[in-house]
């Protein structure tokens, strides 16, 4: 997926995407189980923002998570990233690059 595509997808289908992608290739999910953020970050074209926290549990035949939403108010920083303020960087790990550069 590239950061086109990831950019237009909400986090839950990018979530069902990822959930999808784990169920069938074994490989990524084990990646994934040990370092989600890295994971993400190359397979969506860009890094996380700094402070997200990115949490992967694997049900079991005698567990289930249940994933609530958030409760309360966003605060000012978390209402700048889900307007899509964030400063989002590219995974590419070159410093000169420009994640807002389409080329």
């Amino acid at each position: 997926m590239d950061v086109q595509e990831a950019a237009s997808k909400t986090p839950q289908e990018l979530q069902a995407w990822v959930a999808e992608k784990a169920s069938r290739d074994l490989d990524f999910r084990a990646r994934l189980i040990a370092e989600p953020r890295a994971v993400l970050a190359q397979e969506l074209g860009f890094a996380l923002p700094p402070g997200f926290d990115v949490k992967v549990m694997e049900d079991d035949v005698t567990t289930a998570h249940l994933v609530l939403p958030p409760t309360g108010a966003l605060d000012d920083a978390q209402l700048e990233m889900a307007a899509g303020g964030g400063a989002w960087s590219c995974a590419c790990k070159d410093p000169n690059c420009d994640p807002n550069d389409d080329d």
